[in-house]
């Protein structure tokens, strides 16, 4: 897998899907978090049956910020179940978007204060996630192992 920045857009070139552009977030619409405010991922209330579920803390926490670039970072920190998390995720970052038996990879688009926007590999389209969804899917993640278990899947 390659990836370049060209400016404000990011070319992740997958091996099985072929190149995929990312627009990065330029724009300064809305003021970024300050780097001190900590924000409690808690999950999405939903409704099954009449019983309602949801709402609870994740025991995660997530910072928003910006880097030497100007780029948007999300820093996690907490834990959740018996893994201590601290990880840093950037805009233009492969993470992963979804996974079965398989891990669907793609590129960070746009952090904000409640959801992560990823552009996806095998999509032309781009998905949102919210905070709790992201921090679940990615805080183990460790692109060098999907790799690897992605080039046996495919040959």
């Amino acid at each position: 897998m390659q990836i370049e920045r060209i400016g404000n857009v990011i070319k992740v070139n997958f091996p099985a899907h072929g190149p995929r552009l990312a627009q990065l977030n330029e724009s300064e619409a809305k003021p970024v978090v300050q780097a001190s405010d900590k924000i409690d991922i808690k999950y999405k209330v939903r409704c099954q049956r009449g019983q309602v579920y949801g709402g609870d803390s994740s025991g995660m926490f997530a910072q928003l910020g910006k880097n030497e670039e100007g780029l948007t970072t999300l820093h996690l920190t907490g834990r959740y179940g018996n893994v201590d998390v601290d990880r840093v995720f950037t805009e233009g970052q492969v993470v992963r978007e979804d996974s079965y038996n398989f891990d669907f990879l793609g590129v960070i688009e746009k952090i904000t204060e409640k959801s992560v926007t990823i552009a996806v590999e095998h999509r032309s389209s781009s998905k949102r996630h919210d905070l709790a969804t992201f921090a679940i899917r990615n805080y183990n993640f460790d692109l060098e192992k999907s790799n690897k278990q992605r080039a046996e899947w495919y040959d």
